[in-house]
């Protein structure tokens, strides 16, 4: 009877860590999306540039 109350005290301690550490995880969560910015509205397509792969500032054709 000891060994079954000592793993319902065990269980229940896991079971506590686990809620804490999910609340933990999704206090992380909530700043990561908070320091990215606008959470209420949907997101703004930003303008695609176009990008020669060169690094010294040409185009693609070498102008």
């Amino acid at each position: 009877m000891y060994r079954v109350e000592r793993a319902k005290l065990g269980f229940a301690v896991l079971t506590a860590a686990a809620l804490c550490t999910a609340v933990v995880v999704m206090g992380l969560i909530v700043v990561a999306h908070a320091r990215a910015g606008d959470w209420v509205g949907g997101f703004e397509e930003s303008p695609v540039g176009v990008v020669s792969g060169r690094g010294d500032g040409g185009d693609a054709q070498g102008r």
